[in-house]
């Protein structure tokens, strides 16, 4: 097994935890860098001398969280110079890190583009003070622009905004106003999220409670759309449900979780899998997560070598499904021969009529044989893509 991989590394440490987010995210202060790192330089190289891993070359790179611009450039340093030495790397491969737009003085971005970060995908989520306060963040829209170029200075050349709409009070022409602030900039790259109502988050028990005020279905449905007009209009292609690139500066990284291409998690609470483990007849992956405590992650690895919490296989039904799940986020949708190549069926036949109802319907687009959401599937991807369950 030769095929390259992704690594994501998870940074579970926040300052606070903004009352929408469901992720595995801890408030600890100090935060337990020195310990933490320690884990995760164990926790590579454990994986690094397993067959199915060590002469596999590493595609991307990404550290997410919680908040990863809470950890020093040494840090990050030291986690690069470990999976260098413990895995080949294909030339030029994508290293992004997320970040917040308070927490990025010119000379960290320096030093983080010194050790080979080439990305930044920075959590800006709104230009109004007032919505910033409402989802928690701890940013102001001045800091947003500070830190976008103080980056640009730093020399990356590939940078994403993350972007949140169907906030708490958000008006149709706030939402208008987030876009062409965040044009202004310039980026390479958006994300365009869709506020999603988490159960046992703050924003969960307001919402139950009636003290929410969300912005009605078809407003947010709206906003969404005008998101797509606009940013396709200015030249970034839309690749992915939330997703918009100048050409060729797509996430990669994020491209190789819809392309169902295997990546490894090291980190609290970090998921990892591997396609069609080799000798498991009518097994079609495996995946597993480490557990999501951090003292817990740390104890485990530092006294036993890792922090397994579970793992799981799939079989053919769960990998068809998958299939879709992942795949028909893209905008080419997913390929016939693909799906012919991974489980030895005819996806015509095993779909057929549910392809015909959906293509009636004007949900899904079937040409060159390839199928993928239409413009109104898109607004529906969801409920659309749980008919191939």
């Amino acid at each position: 097994m030769n095929k390259a991989f992704s690594v994501y590394i998870h940074i579970p440490f926040c300052k606070r935890k903004c009352p929408y987010c469901d992720f595995n995210v801890h408030v600890m202060r100090p935060v337990p860098e020195s310990t933490y790192l320690e884990a995760l330089l164990k926790e590579i190289n454990n994986k690094s001398e397993e067959a199915e891993w060590g002469q596999r070359h590493i595609q991307s790179i990404y550290f997410g969280g919680g908040t990863p611009s809470l950890m020093s450039a040494d840090f990050y340093s030291r986690v690069l110079e470990q999976l260098r030495w413990a895995f080949p790397w294909i030339a030029g491969l994508e290293i992004c890190m997320e970040a917040n737009p308070e927490e990025l003085p010119l000379s960290y971005l320096e030093d983080l583009k010194k050790i080979g970060l080439n990305r930044l995908s920075l959590g800006v989520q709104s230009f109004f003070e007032t919505s910033l306060k409402v989802l928690g963040r701890r940013h102001t829209p001045v800091e947003v622009s500070q830190s976008f170029q103080a980056a640009r200075s730093a020399g990356f050349n590939n940078i994403n905004l993350d972007l949140i709409y169907g906030n708490p009070g958000q008006t149709f022409e706030e939402w208008a106003s987030d876009l062409n602030q965040g044009l202004l900039l310039q980026p390479e790259h958006f994300s365009l999220y869709g506020l999603g109502i988490e159960h046992g988050t703050p924003f969960y028990r307001d919402l139950k409670n009636g003290w929410l005020n969300l912005p009605p279905e078809e407003e947010a449905a709206a906003m969404m759309e005008l998101g797509r007009e606009l940013l396709s209009s200015k030249g970034y292609v839309h690749y992915e449900i939330s997703n918009y690139a100048k050409p060729g500066k797509e996430s990669k990284h994020n491209l190789a979780y819809w392309n169902g291409d295997d990546y490894l998690g090291f980190g609290a609470g970090a998921h990892s899998f591997i396609r069609q483990c080799p000798g498991s007849k009518g097994i079609f992956g495996e995946r597993w997560s480490n557990y999501t405590e951090p003292l817990k992650y740390i104890s485990s690895i530092i006294n036993n070598g890792q922090a397994l919490c579970w793992k799981e296989k799939l079989d053919e039904s769960s990998a068809r499904f998958e299939f879709f799940f992942l795949g028909l986020r893209k905008m080419r949708g997913v390929a016939c021969e693909d799906y012919q190549m991974l489980f030895n069926r005819d996806l015509q036949k095993d779909y057929g009529p549910l392809l015909e109802r959906l293509k009636t319907g004007e949900l899904i687009k079937g040409e060159g044989g390839r199928i993928c959401l239409s413009n109104t599937g898109v607004l529906l991807a969801d409920s659309v893509i749980s008919e191939f369950a």
